[in-house]
């Protein structure tokens, strides 16, 4: 029988648990098709909080069947091919979700997202990647706390089209702002747009 992988992100429980008020969380796993740590990752993706459908397969994947996964996947496999997968980690700004019944997808607010900087800095020193790509403004925010940068910081003046594609340098890291993927973002970014800004982070990536 094949062994289950482990969740890395369990490390985390105490402190998640310390951010939802000392109550309960539910911490979906990354999704063991893609890279894990202690492989060489060349993406980092940072998204901003696990949905139902993580809580339902209990990964952070973007096989789920939710708004964003799809497109995301149609984006990474256009651009990337799925081969690629090894090669990227999937985390998030906030990394779980409160343990109720019936819970309902929620954008994290600006507090979550700052005592989830904590975990998420632990997170990109352990797994060293070469680019940090963040998938929507909390997750661009996330990384302004991880930070004390003066560029990073600055980007918080900045919406989000104006900066989506462009790299920021907090060294030894390159930062890519992208627009989120969920179903609600498409007046802001269309699909065929988005994939004119995944191929231009892909080219960063070199």
């Amino acid at each position: 029988m094949e062994k289950k992988p482990s969740n890395f992100f369990e490390q985390y429980r105490k402190q998640c648990e310390k951010c939802n008020h000392g109550k309960k969380v539910v911490i979906p796993a990354n999704d063991p098709a893609n890279g894990q740590h202690g492989d060489k990752i060349d993406i980092l993706f940072v998204n901003e909080r696990p949905g139902p459908k993580a809580i339902d397969t209990g990964l952070i994947s973007f096989e789920n069947s939710d708004g964003s996964a799809p497109r995301f996947k149609r984006l990474f496999k256009n651009v990337f091919g799925l081969k690629y997968r090894k090669k990227i980690f999937i985390t998030n700004a906030v990394l779980w979700c409160p343990k109720i019944k019936n819970y309902r997808n929620t954008t994290p607010t600006s507090r979550e997202v700052q005592d989830g900087s904590k975990i998420l800095f632990d997170q990109i020193k352990k797994i060293k990647p070469k680019i940090i790509v963040a998938i929507g403004r909390p997750a661009l925010n996330a990384l302004n706390f991880c930070f004390n940068n003066v560029t990073l910081n600055n980007t918080r003046k900045e919406k989000l089209k104006n900066i989506v594609g462009s790299v920021i340098i907090v060294k030894p890291y390159k930062i890519i702002p992208l627009f989120h993927t969920s179903p609600l973002n498409i007046r802001n970014r269309s699909e065929s747009e988005q994939l004119k800004d995944w191929g231009k982070m892909a080219r960063k990536i070199k």
